[in-house]
């Protein structure tokens, strides 16, 4: 849950009970000590609600700008054998019939997750935007599921997001494997929809 969100409701939480509590509590006697007490502690309570919310408006506008839909407009590889032109090959042939849309969920305190699939099975993904440019993202991924007889449990590896500087509803995603081989290597192309 967003960090904000959290202390959202457990500071409307906490505003309830000491409302609650200052009309129980003798809100009839206007010279009560109590009441005075728990008025300062409704201000303390409502100005603290108040950041939070304005810090949650700030973190949403600042790196919540990549959540959404967006599809897989291609995939690359690095071939190994290539000694000229271009390490990067093309799978998108390979990806015909695989599910290409992916939707990047904002989750608060600059954490975007998201599920993937790929030929090989679906993965599932956390990015951190940088905190001082939200251009730019590192994570993680790993398979959750492998279609595969012979799957190897874990697979996981490193991602790394560039926004297009020209077109900022493009995204490069770097995908590095670690575990199990450690050779596959490339990235891809998604689009906002």
């Amino acid at each position: 849950m967003n960090p904000y969100i959290r202390n959202i409701i457990l500071l409307s939480f906490a505003l309830l009970i000491v409302f609650f509590i200052l009309f129980s509590a003798g809100w009839y006697d206007k010279y009560s000590d109590t009441k005075n007490i728990l008025i300062g502690i409704i201000s303390s309570v409502i100005l603290i609600l108040i950041i939070e919310v304005r810090d949650l408006i700030r973190d949403n506008s600042i790196y919540g700008h990549l959540d959404g839909p967006y599809k897989r407009q291609d995939i690359f590889n690095i071939d190994g054998t290539k000694t000229s032109d271009t390490k990067y090959v093309s799978m998108m042939n390979d990806y015909r019939d695989v599910l290409s849309e992916i939707k990047l969920k904002y989750v608060g305190a600059r954490e975007y997750k998201c599920e993937i699939y790929y030929k090989e099975g679906i993965t599932k993904a956390t990015f951190f935007i940088d905190i001082t440019n939200n251009k730019i993202a590192t994570g993680k991924y790993q398979y959750t599921v492998k279609y595969s007889d012979k799957a190897t449990m874990p697979d996981l590896g490193t991602f790394e997001l560039h926004v297009d500087e020209l077109n900022d509803k493009r995204l490069y995603v770097f995908h590095k494997n670690l575990i199990p081989s450690g050779l596959a290597s490339g990235y891809e192309i998604w689009e906002r929809e």
